[in-house]
């Protein structure tokens, strides 16, 4: 009885267990709204909120995720890589071709830009489509790899939106769903064929793999 007594004596009254908490702004935490818009803080959505497909298997592990995320920007930027090459060497690889094509960007920026200034008044609005659209590209070129990143844990370990992961990383809406639906494109190939998907669409390296297909085996 004596241990019983000294049991319950023990026992306390949990508060945030049984009491729903204050709100963040209220008389009760004392912080004000003015307060309250100067802290930086991320709120997850239930995954069952506008979420269409399941989520995928290689976007909650960080092993699979950096398979996946490498081997989408290799294709991306038709890189081979070396055999035995490390992450650290292939990520290497990915921003040097990054930056080679950001330079390429910016020369047409600056080209389109002198050539706006002459166009007729009724294709300056598609002209300064592309202009912010190539503007967009070399923003992100020189951290491409954590843009990709940023996205899929937005979208996937967060349950962002894509419209909330666009407002968050700089991208469009439609380029974060595209950007999403190439990543699981990639890992479908990567987990039935154990390889990195081929290069698409036409380039040198879509040229030299169709010549590779069509070499003739040795001995």
């Amino acid at each position: 009885m004596a241990a019983a007594a000294q049991i319950d004596a023990d026992l306390q009254f949990d508060p945030w267990a049984f009491n729903r908490r204050p709100r963040m702004v209220s008389a009760d935490t004392e912080i004000a709204f003015s307060d309250a818009s100067a802290f930086h803080f991320t709120r997850g959505l239930s995954p069952k909120l506008g979420r269409k497909t399941p989520t995928p298997e290689w976007a909650l592990s960080d092993e699979k995720l950096r398979q996946v995320v490498i081997a989408y920007l290799e294709v991306r930027f038709y890189i081979w890589p070396q055999p035995g090459a490390t992450y650290d060497d292939r990520i290497a690889a990915i921003r040097k071709a990054s930056a080679l094509r950001a330079t390429t960007y910016r020369e047409h920026v600056r080209t389109m830009l002198a050539a706006y200034r002459t166009i007729e008044a009724d294709r300056q609005q598609k002209f300064a489509t592309e202009i912010q659209n190539l503007d967009t590209q070399v923003v992100l070129a020189d951290r491409l790899v954590e843009v990709v990143l940023h996205a899929v844990y937005l979208s996937y370990r967060l349950n962002y939106n894509s419209v909330q992961v666009a407002e968050a990383t700089g991208l469009k809406p439609p380029a974060v769903r595209a950007l999403l639906w190439r990543l699981r494109k990639t890992w479908d190939w990567l987990s039935t064929t154990g390889i990195r998907p081929p290069h698409g669409g036409r380039g040198p390296a879509k040229k030299r793999q169709e010549g590779r297909c069509h070499e003739k085996p040795q001995g």
